[in-house]
């Protein structure tokens, strides 16, 4: 594979597509792969089914009124019917093994690398499709579909996130300035706290009313005072809010992959007997460390372990059980972790004529709408984590074929 004119050609559709985002210059070598990773159509299947039966549960009354309160107090069932819109770009996480099962890691309801994905694809020739629609064009339609979702005619919107270029994906969200902006939709970049309020109305600090929030913020239930603005604007209903509070309590919430790896669980949310044998297949057992009989048990037990915070988001603080240390194992006690099953990412090895042998480790990250995958990409990484830090990794089309 010629490297050179893999990069210079994304180089070329970013300026093309994206120029805003392209005057940025970042290396690109890091953040999309100049490979494809090649899987069975059984793989794309199984996901769409998980994600399917997911969302049907997640629309029970009967399972909203099982969550009890949010880590703030703030969020019941009661808030159910707050807001009728859902979430875009949310994605579920996977590891896969070399039988092509999938594992569910997580399900995030502000995930990163959408268009960036888009670029991959494209570089190597052509977007991503489902069915007769480009991943793009089904994600436009989920932005008017969430308006539509409130009444509400979208003439300027605000990507908002904090030390928002700050952010290892900011090069993205100029992305989607640009592409917004190319489908008529006006788009400003704001760090959250910056909106302000007044009349009735949200407003971005230049004083422009902002009729839609994309919201990228892992202040999942807007608690800090950063975010003041934006929760009253949410819960006053002054603008469309997606993704938001609402729909990481019903999705997203950590403590959801404890719930539903109880099947008993399942069956008083209402989950049928089919959605919870699809969720099954996927689903790690994953349980509180309070719920554990001992400490030592589950330092005894470690390796085989995988430790999140219950409100972790892109490899933040998450610890792998036979790498952690006793002492940061103690801290974990004292903060009630969640503990999930360990299974790890699929190795993935390359060699060629012209390039070295090389050893990646690979994520598949699904993005959703509601009930439909939108996309999917890999992530290959070396080391630890999915950080975007080895040249030609990061995102990584996929080719799903046939057995």
């Amino acid at each position: 594979m010629n490297f050179v004119h893999f990069y210079r050609e994304a180089r070329d559709l970013l300026s093309k597509k994206y120029p805003k985002a392209a005057a940025l210059q970042v290396d690109l070598e890091y953040l999309i792969s100049p490979h494809k990773i090649r899987l069975p159509k059984k793989i794309l299947s199984l996901a769409q089914s998980v994600v399917e039966a997911h969302y049907q549960i997640c629309q029970r009354e009967s399972y909203s009124n099982l969550l009890g309160p949010s880590p703030d107090g703030n969020w019941t069932a009661t808030h159910c019917g707050l807001h009728s819109n859902d979430g875009v770009l949310m994605a579920y996480d996977f590891h896969s093994d070399a039988d092509h099962n999938l594992y569910l890691i997580e399900i995030n309801t502000n995930a990163s690398s959408f268009l960036l994905s888009d670029l991959a694809y494209l570089t190597h020739g052509k977007s991503f499709f489902v069915n007769t629609k480009s991943s793009v064009d089904l994600l436009w339609d989920s932005f008017q579909d969430e308006a539509r979702a409130q009444n509400t005619l979208v003439k300027n919107l605000a990507l908002v996130d904090e030390h928002i270029e700050q952010q290892k994906m900011f090069i993205e969200f100029l992305m989607y300035q640009d592409w917004f902006k190319a489908l008529g939709w006006e788009a400003d970049v704001l760090n959250h706290k910056d909106l302000q309020l007044g009349d009735g109305a949200i407003f971005s600090s230049s004083g422009k009313k902002i009729d839609f929030i994309y919201n990228r913020c892992t202040d999942f239930y807007l608690t800090d005072l950063d975010s003041s603005v934006l929760k009253a604007a949410y819960e006053a209903k002054l603008c469309v809010v997606s993704p938001n509070p609402q729909v990481y309590w019903l999705y997203a919430d950590k403590n959801r992959l404890v719930q539903m790896s109880q099947t008993q669980w399942l069956e008083n949310a209402g989950a049928t007997s089919k959605e919870i044998e699809t969720l099954k297949k996927v689903l790690l057992p994953t349980r509180r460390l309070s719920e554990f009989g001992t400490v030592d048990e589950v330092w005894a037990q470690r390796k085989k372990l995988f430790f999140k915070p219950q409100q972790s988001f892109g490899g933040k603080s998450v610890y792998r059980g036979s790498t952690v240390s006793r002492k940061v194992f103690e801290r974990l006690v004292q903060e009630d972790v969640l503990v999930q099953q360990y299974v790890p990412a699929q190795n993935w090895i390359l060699s060629g004529d012209d390039e070295p042998m090389s050893h990646w480790k690979f994520d598949l990250r699904f993005f959703v709408y509601k009930d439909q995958i939108q996309q999917v990409i890999a992530r290959s990484y070396q080391g630890q984590i999915t950080n975007f830090s080895s040249q030609f990794g990061g995102l990584t089309a996929v080719e799903f074929t046939d057995e």
